[in-house]
């Protein structure tokens, strides 16, 4: 995905945020903001959707910049990730923990961010260098993290989309 589709500059830092009250910030990103409007139409009137919500065909055309995780105890999981995120970190990321992909300070944010998102059905949105996420070359990234729940309503899923500056 192309520069065109971020604002001129990034995030200070990142932004948690209800996702019926979403910030202003995000008018400026159009594919979390559409990830976004289809969260909340899945949601009903639940705080988050169930992961039996989650319709692809609501949103074709962003599937290849979706990862969907899953808690694993202090960690997440890889459950779906989509070929533009795989193609950009160059290696199989499904089935596989944060923990075992990143270390060090890049570790720390990234677990950071999905915790903050989890336990109160939280959204984030994250505006980045990859120069803080651990990857050799520097590239921005926007991240939007949204929590999706079990059948029995706990936030155990974490839905993120991740567009690349070209």
């Amino acid at each position: 995905m192309g520069l065109a589709l971020f604002p001129a500059t990034g995030l200070d830092q990142p932004i948690r945020f209800a996702p019926d009250a979403p910030p202003a910030e995000l008018a400026g990103y159009d594919g979390p903001a559409r990830l976004l409007a289809a969260w909340r139409r899945w949601c009903g009137d639940r705080a988050m959707p169930r992961r039996s919500d989650i319709e692809p065909l609501d949103i074709p055309d962003l599937l290849s910049a979706l990862a969907l995780l899953e808690a694993d105890g202090a960690d997440f999981r890889f459950l779906l990730v989509g070929e533009t995120v795989s193609a950009r970190y160059g290696h199989r990321l499904k089935g596989r923990r944060l923990g075992e992909l990143m270390t060090g300070r890049a570790l720390r944010y990234t677990l950071d961010e999905h915790r903050q998102c989890a336990p109160g059905a939280n959204g984030l949105l994250v505006d980045r260098m990859h120069s803080e996420s651990g990857l050799d070359d520097v590239q921005r990234y926007v991240r939007l993290i949204l929590p999706i729940s079990d059948s029995d309503g706990r936030c155990r899923y974490i839905l993120a989309i991740m567009q690349f500056a070209a």
